[in-house]
């Protein structure tokens, strides 16, 4: 049993490795924002892509965040905006230690100058935040999972 887990373990680790290593990115600051998360929430974020959209999806429990891109936008992106949601609108108690942070406080700074600091001017964070995830044209859900279904709702933040 204990070496089945342990070949698991290493099986898990190299998949995460491989998707990472699959996603476009330019530098090690663009990838902080998926492997941040990856750590804090490592059994709760899901990203998926498919030919006409991508989606990030955030479950502490049997209800998710779940953030969709009408079109396909690499992985590294999506995990961007999923931060960015989940540091400044998320109602999920789990992520307020997470919130507190110093690196993934670093890493709202650099999803900020990655995505459009300029264009998203605001003193107030939360409206900065809101105007990049707005620019991005993401559609916003949450997601309930019960009853043997998958109910979503989408959000008006």
């Amino acid at each position: 049993m204990m070496k089945r887990l342990k070949i698991l373990s290493i099986t898990w680790m190299l998949w995460a490795l491989l998707f990472v290593s699959q996603l476009s990115f330019s530098d090690e600051q663009i990838r902080s924002s998926f492997i941040e998360l990856l750590n804090s929430f490592p059994s709760s974020i899901y990203l998926k892509n498919t030919k006409h959209s991508s989606s990030f999806e955030f479950c502490p429990d049997n209800t998710c965040d779940l953030i969709v891109s009408g079109k396909p936008i690499s992985g590294a992106n999506i995990s961007d905006f999923g931060f960015l949601y989940l540091y400044y609108f998320s109602g999920y108690f789990v992520l307020e230690n997470w919130r507190k942070n110093d690196v993934t406080q670093k890493i709202v700074e650099d999803v900020f100058v990655k995505h459009g600091r300029s264009v998203c001017m605001n003193s107030d964070r939360r409206e900065m935040a809101r105007c990049v995830l707005e620019r991005a044209g993401l559609s916003i859900y949450t997601v309930r999972y019960d009853e043997g279904g998958r109910h979503l709702v989408k959000n008006q933040w």
